[in-house]
């Protein structure tokens, strides 16, 4: 009896011993108690891509080949050029068949962005990858880190490939949890991060210029809602309207003749295929876009993710959010703003930071039309210049405005540092230097308050 009592005791004992061995293992580094906090930014479309052309050797490749672009002119001037003659054309209707010059643009499209190309089935046409790594270094000194991700993909999978990344930094350095920023695209990206996997590892959560909320730009080119306006195509090049008179007659009629021509010859080969492009469209235009192009053959696998993305992502975005702050989470949103948008849409403009739409990216604060103010009005979260209520936004309080700042986030670094060492959710109210309106210096730096 003892005999056996003691052999169970020696097998405890090994047994123990061998799963505090196996927890030492699989512990890359001990608890760090430092004061650092580390920082992840999640960045959105032109990261680097690798490209193997049936070599060991992956080159660096961005979304643009830039060795193309001078490729592509010739097959534009001359489809512009063959647009032109057709109107002295004698055998044929009058008038100018622009059929030449959309299929130079598309050709010229293909050429620079077609070995981004997604497959009916969601696969890369090409042997196009994306890879991320820890670099071995002190992260007392370098706090901040870069998430690699491939920018076509469903937002899912940026999501849990972003969870393998938090997860493989933080037994790399010891710590429990991270500071995140989203910048453009990568909002879409955190989002699905936060329904996959909720906020326990997220001290901060920020997102800046982000288009959580989606891209007009893109719902209204899948809407059939694209024109060009004189007025707007002045604005977004800052030049007097009177030497844009005649891109309306161009541009208008190229969509009027040729937008079903445009869709299936590029848009939808090289665009539409692509997962991330649908959860670009903004929740109120999603149900139109996929009763205009859900029946074509080539996009049922990608709409069966976007449906789902849309409906556990899009939808409930500011649920997500709340329920991260409830968890501990502190949230912000940086949102840009005065700047008229890409003009593809005739009549009013809305704010932008040259890209995303301010509404959008302020989680629907009340922005006045590009050159216009708001009605008289009065209310703690309206900007000096009267062109922005926050107080209808999903956090007045957590969301600040830059004016005049374009799509980049670097003016805004010292707001973003001030928050992610905050020791509490910070406010728009408790910082005399970081107030909810703030204005690009103008001449480098960072930004300053709006007086």
């Amino acid at each position: 009896m003892l005999k056996r009592t003691l052999s169970v005791f020696i097998i405890a004992a090994m047994l123990g011993g061998a799963l505090a061995l196996s927890a030492q293992a699989n512990r890359a580094t001990p608890p760090c108690d430092c004061d650092t906090v580390l920082q992840v930014w999640v960045d959105g479309w032109g990261q680097n891509l690798f490209f193997n052309e049936g070599t060991p050797e992956e080159i660096a490749q961005g979304p643009i080949r830039t060795d193309r672009i001078l490729q592509s002119i010739p097959g534009v001037l001359w489809g512009a050029t063959r647009t032109t003659l057709s109107f002295f054309n004698p055998w044929r209707r009058p008038g100018f068949h622009y059929e030449y010059f959309v299929r130079g643009l598309a050709n010229a499209a293909e050429n620079l962005l077609g070995h981004l190309q997604i497959d009916e089935h969601g696969n890369s046409v090409y042997p196009l990858t994306s890879t991320w790594y820890i670099a071995d270094q002190c992260h007392i000194e370098h706090p901040q880190f870069w998430f690699i991700y491939d920018f076509r993909q469903c937002p899912f999978e940026s999501a849990r490939q972003l969870n393998d990344f938090i997860e493989t930094l933080l037994a790399h350095t010891g710590h429990q949890t991270i500071a995140l920023t989203s910048h453009s695209q990568g909002g879409i990206t955190v989002m699905a991060y936060l329904a996959l996997f909720g906020s326990r590892r997220l001290d901060t959560l920020i997102l800046a210029n982000s288009a959580f909320q989606g891209l007009d730009l893109v719902g209204r080119l899948f809407t059939r809602q694209i024109g060009i306006d004189q007025y707007a195509a002045a604005a977004f090049m800052g030049i007097d309207p009177r030497w844009t008179r005649f891109l309306p007659n161009v541009g208008n009629a190229i969509y009027n003749n040729l937008f079903d021509y445009l869709m299936d010859l590029y848009i939808i080969p090289q665009l539409a295929t692509m997962p991330i492009l649908w959860a670009f469209v903004p929740p109120d235009y999603f149900e139109e876009a996929v009763s205009l192009w859900g029946d074509d053959p080539r996009l049922q696998h990608v709409l069966q993710g976007a449906r789902r993305y849309h409906r556990e992502v899009a939808n409930r975005s500011e649920q997500l959010l709340r329920q991260a702050m409830r968890n501990g989470t502190h949230v912000a949103v940086l949102a840009s703003y005065n700047n008229a948008p890409i003009p593809v849409t005739s009549g009013v403009q809305y704010q932008s930071d040259r890209l995303i739409g301010t509404a959008r990216m302020s989680g629907g604060a009340t922005v006045a039309p590009f050159g216009e103010t708001l009605p008289a009005g009065t209310g703690r979260h309206r900007s000096p210049d009267n062109i922005i209520d926050a107080s209808t936004a999903m956090f007045p309080n957590y969301t600040w405005f830059v004016r005049d700042n374009w799509h980049c986030a670097n003016v805004m670094h010292d707001l973003r540092m001030w928050i992610i060492h905050s020791n509490r959710q910070p406010t728009v109210w408790q910082n005399a230097d970081f107030p909810q309106f703030l204005q690009h210096p103008g001449n480098g730096g960072q930004a300053v308050p709006l007086l």
